[in-house]
């Protein structure tokens, strides 16, 4: 039976339903980015550590199918392409590799001149967007392997990065030296040029993700707040307060009311967005791991990685009807 839609009214009864894939026993495993494609057909996970391992998974009722395993060293974070055909990773190395998600097989590979850790990713139909704590910023097509576009550089360190749903508009924030504020930095991804910046209180940008509809950015900062802010004005609108938050830290429910926080230190929580009351959380034994929470494309399911480097499927129990 199926589970119902996950609302305000239901996450605080959320429970995990099921696990998969195979634990990950790797030394120095610091858990896992995860990513669904649009249609909700394949999981992906990024294992993060020095021995990373990429694999993904056709979504078939309880029992997923393993598509691939690959080992890739330090890598870092994976998401899919339009369509699900295509998936990419990205490694500590700089590294960006597009595979194939029917054969395992890689299609395009592009070498970045930036390493470390705080390397932004974000996917957008075949569109991929790199950050570099050098303040550059590039558009990537995965499909076709080429090099698109520099966006103008922000002059300052870049550590996460989004791209609206419909693909025109590039977000990064920032990490400012010293005292300064945190801030985050707009493009129009056709011509690459900046838009006005937003001043945050905070030293640094820790995640951030747009809502389905794209009609709102959410925004993780070094201060244990998540600001809401207006894409079409790039206002911000209300701030939630919240753990601390991961890499992989955000993500809306399909009709924006929810908002999964993977928590820097093995934890998730989901919030409501109306006014950041806290519906549920749960916490993992292995504290040295911090992965992604993402809702289902469906909103019926949230997937975390789990300390063991197995994936959870949360959700609500299905109501069974009772017959007399």
């Amino acid at each position: 039976m199926t589970s119902p839609t996950l609302t305000s009214d239901n996450a605080s009864r959320l429970m995990r339903l099921r696990q998969f894939g195979p634990r990950l026993t790797a030394p120095g495993f610091r858990g896992q980015s995860l990513a669904f494609d649009a249609q909700g057909r394949h999981l992906a996970s990024m294992g993060r550590g020095a021995e990373g391992t990429l694999q993904w998974w056709e979504l078939r009722d309880d029992h997923p199918r393993a598509c691939a395993n690959h080992s890739v060293t330090r890598g870092t974070d994976v998401g899919f392409l339009a369509g699900g055909d295509l998936l990419v990773s990205l490694t500590l190395q700089g590294v960006l590799q597009a595979w194939s998600t029917a054969d395992g097989t890689l299609r395009h590979e592009l070498r970045l001149d930036a390493i470390g850790l705080e390397l932004g990713v974000a996917l957008q139909g075949d569109l991929v967007l790199v950050t570099s704590p050098r303040g550059h910023a590039l558009l990537w097509d995965a499909r076709r392997g080429e090099r698109v576009l520099e966006l103008e550089n922000a002059s300052t360190p870049l550590q996460c990065c989004a791209l609206s749903p419909d693909g025109r508009l590039a977000v990064a924030g920032t990490r400012e030296p010293g005292n300064l504020p945190g801030m985050l930095r707009f493009w129009e991804t056709r011509t690459g040029a900046a838009l006005p910046a937003i001043d945050l209180d905070a030293h640094s940008v820790k995640a951030m993700a747009f809502e389905p509809s794209g009609e709102r950015l959410a925004v993780a900062t070094s201060e244990n707040q998540i600001h809401l802010i207006e894409a079409s004005s790039r206002k911000r609108l209300r701030t939630l307060e919240s753990p601390p938050v991961g890499t992989h830290g955000l993500s809306f429910s399909p009709d924006g009311s929810l908002l999964a926080v993977a928590c820097a230190m093995a934890a998730f929580v989901v919030l409501r967005t109306r006014d950041g009351q806290q519906l549920f959380s749960h916490s993992d034994t292995n504290d040295m791991q911090a992965s992604s929470a993402l809702f289902s494309p469906d909103g019926r399911t949230l997937v975390w990685g789990q300390g063991d480097g197995t994936v959870g499927v949360w959700g609500v129990a299905p109501e069974h009807s009772v017959t007399p």
